[in-house]
């Protein structure tokens, strides 16, 4: 299987930035229609405000960050042969299953106990891989998408709280 930023991951991450303009669409709209509601345009300009700073904002700053850190990146796993080759630029890295020291996922809650889309972040993840050789190698769920898994033992596997990747600028370390 190969994993690239592909316009469906692009469009999978994006459509919480399509959900919130419906919304402040929606309460603009009940401002034109209800005339009764024009006094109250400090309220409405608030509540658009807000929305756009608490849901909007942190949601591309998020998605900028994860495009930024796998965008020339491609990810390439041979389940049959246990083979994997991770590009980076003009680098390429193959290893193996048996290469893999740790696989960490950093999830948002509501992924980690699989809950329902709570917020903008519920399809956010990045993993690292280790290697044996100390080599780290960070994927994005905008590289993988949503279902990214590795025939690994339970006990290379890790879960942690977090989705937030601030990165140096590089998925490879």
């Amino acid at each position: 299987m190969e994993y690239q930023i592909s316009r469906k991951t692009q469009l999978d991450h994006l459509i919480s930035l399509v959900v919130i303009p419906w919304v402040l669409l929606a309460g603009f709209l009940c401002y034109l229609i209800y005339p009764q509601l024009r006094e109250q345009m400090l309220l409405v300009s608030m509540y658009g405000g807000l929305t756009l700073t608490v849901l909007v904002m942190p949601a591309i700053f998020l998605y900028i960050n994860y495009y930024l850190l796998n965008k020339n990146d491609k990810l390439t796993v041979n389940t049959e042969t246990g083979n994997l080759v991770f590009y980076h630029d003009n680098l390429q890295i193959a290893f193996k299953f048996e290469d893999i020291s740790s696989l960490i996922f950093h999830k948002a809650f509501v992924l980690r106990f699989k809950e329902g889309r709570r917020f903008f972040a519920s399809d956010y993840f990045y993993a690292v891989i280790r290697l044996n050789d100390q080599t780290r190698i960070v994927v994005t769920s905008l590289l993988v998408g949503k279902n990214f898994t590795l025939p690994l033992p339970e006990s290379k596997i890790n879960i942690q709280l977090g989705f937030n990747r601030w990165s140096s600028g590089s998925s490879l370390t």
